[in-house]
Order: structure tokens, then sequence, then C-alpha cells
């Protein structure tokens, strides 16, 4: 098969998977901005690089253990390194996933666009091993002296390191985790304060608002929830503790808002009394039809396109050697 067929098999693909994608990512980035994100959290993402210690320790929690690394290190030996450039690709992407964690790259790591967002740099981990793993795939199958069977002895390393770790952790846990009855409770005796994690990164980021606190005796305090059953007005303005911003509308009367932010609160007016307040959630609605036509097509296309390509053949190609 000549290059330019196989890049087309290749790319088309991927633009597709990208376009069918885009509905769960796309508005994510797009507004990501309206949201509190790593700054509502108290870590920060410069404070979680590794060492090289904690990268080969098999007792450390964030490593993908030495095991694999061994692993790949006993293929080259066997092979004295005379190996394929697709092994050579794996296993320099391996280890350059696993140095851009370290802090010893750091100082170039921080500049790379959209690293940051995911709050901790050793999430890189998770393709770090499945790079790892490709590269013994490929080293087992290219080394003729290797067999599977030969890297026994390192899984079974691996899964006992893995074992170990996760019962010498199991006592700071498991106790906390059966005294706590629920969620909410397990998280407080954890943090040891109101938790933040999973909740206060999506609260609404309101620093580019107008500041406007009113008065007590003109300000209603209601929920979101309470402007989506409707609220009728009954001071000048309304005050919507971590009201979301951005991805949805409020009206009065059918008349778009203005909105301004006092401390977390969403403030909105000056009002009528007597008015009707009301969100409007179109633009989410719409996000969730798409969400699902786009959800329909990947269930479909997998299907779909395969008998289409074989029916749009003709008999001569079918039979067609391919180069």
């Amino acid at each position: 098969m000549l290059g330019g067929e196989r890049a087309g098999r290749v790319v088309g693909p991927l633009l597709i998977a990208l376009v069918l994608a885009s509905p769960y990512w796309l508005p994510q980035f797009l507004w990501q901005d309206l949201i509190l994100g790593p700054a509502g959290l108290p870590t920060k993402f410069v404070d979680t690089f590794l060492t090289l210690g904690d990268l080969v320790d098999p007792r450390y929690v964030r490593s993908i253990g030495i095991w694999m690394p061994l692993g790949i290190a006993a293929i080259l030996v066997v092979a004295r390194a005379r190996m394929s450039p697709q092994f050579w690709l794996l296993a320099a992407a391996t280890a350059a996933t696993l140095a851009i964690e370290t802090i010893y790259l750091r100082p170039v790591a921080v500049h790379l666009p959209m690293l940051s967002l995911s709050l901790f740099v050793w999430r890189l981990l998770f393709p770090a091993a499945f790079l790892a793993f490709g590269t013994l795939l490929v080293g087992v199958r290219e080394t003729p002296a290797m067999q599977p069977w030969h890297l026994a002895p390192l899984a079974i390393l691996s899964v006992v390191s893995m074992a170990w770790v996760m019962a010498s952790l199991a006592p700071n846990y498991i106790p906390k985790l059966a005294a706590s009855g629920d969620d909410q409770r397990a998280r407080l005796q954890h943090y040891g304060s109101a938790p933040v994690w999973g909740v206060r990164e999506f609260l609404p980021n309101t620093a580019r608002l107008p500041w406007l606190c009113p008065a007590d005796a003109e300000l209603q305090t209601a929920s979101y929830r309470e402007l989506r059953r409707g609220l009728t007005v009954q001071r000048a303005f309304v005050a919507v503790p971590q009201g979301p911003i951005g991805i949805v509308d409020y009206r009065a009367n059918g008349v778009d808002l203005a909105v301004a932010a006092c401390g977390e609160n969403l403030v909105l007016g000056p009002l009528q009394p007597g008015a009707s307040l009301q969100v409007d959630e179109r633009t989410l609605d719409w996000l969730l039809l798409i969400r699902l036509i786009s959800l329909a097509a990947m269930l479909v296309l997998p299907w779909a396109w395969p008998a289409a390509a074989t029916a749009g053949r003709t008999p001569q190609s079918r039979g067609r050697p391919r180069g």
C-alpha cells in the first residue's frame, strides 16, 4: 500500500472521530473561563511534579513501577538494540512522557499548552503505561529469542507490587470510609474542612462580572432551582448563590438581564417587583441534543462504514492484491 493511501486511511477516521467527539470536549474548552477550574482548588500544578526516585519506586502510588521499563530493557539486551523504528518510536514516546512529569523538566512542562489544566502532571502516567505496554508488545514480536511467557515474572511482580501498595494504604482509608456513612462526611473526615474536590472547581467564575452588592432591604435571595421553575420578584435585586453564568440567560418578563456579582452570589437587577424571573437553558438543551445525535452516529458508523465500503468495491478491486 502506498504511503498516501495509508495516511488517508488514518487521517479520515481521525477527523471523523474528532468531529463526532467535539460536542463532548469543545464546549468545555470554549467555556473553561466561566468556572473557577484549577484556580478553585488548593493544589497547584507546579507542585505535582515527580523526582526520579518517585518514578522508579515501586512503593510509590503515582508511578508505573519499574517492571515494564525492566521488560523493555531486557528486550533491548536480548535483541542487542536491533529494533525497528516502530519500537524506538514507542520507546521514545514512553521515555518522553515519563520525563516531562519530573521536576527536572518542570520549566518546560509548565509552558506546554493546556497541560496545566490536568492539575496533576502525574495523570500522564496513564498514557505512559499504555505506551510502555505497547513497546513491550512490539518488542516481543520483533525478538525471536523472546517469548511472551518470558515476561511473566515481571507481570507477577507488577501485580504483587500493586497489591502491596493498596494493602499498605488500606488502613488509612477503609476505617474512615466505613465510619463516615456517606460521601459528604467521608470527604469532611478526609480533608478536615468543607469539601472542595469535585465541587469548587465547577463553581462560576465571577471575577469578570461587575461588582454589585445592594442593601439587604433591596435584596431577595433565591436558588437557581427556583429560577428554573419561575420566580416572582419581590424586591429590586435578586441574589442567586453560585448561579451559573455564560451558558444560560436570565430574563425578567422575557427581557434579557445583565448580571453582576457580590462575592459568590450572582446578582440580577434592578427589577420591578412582581416581574417574572426565569432562566433560559436553551443553549444547554441544544448541546444535549447535539451530543445525543453524535452518540447515535458513533454507535451506527462502525457498522455502516465497513458495509458501505464493501458494497462500493467492484469485483475486480476485491480480488486485487494490496501493495
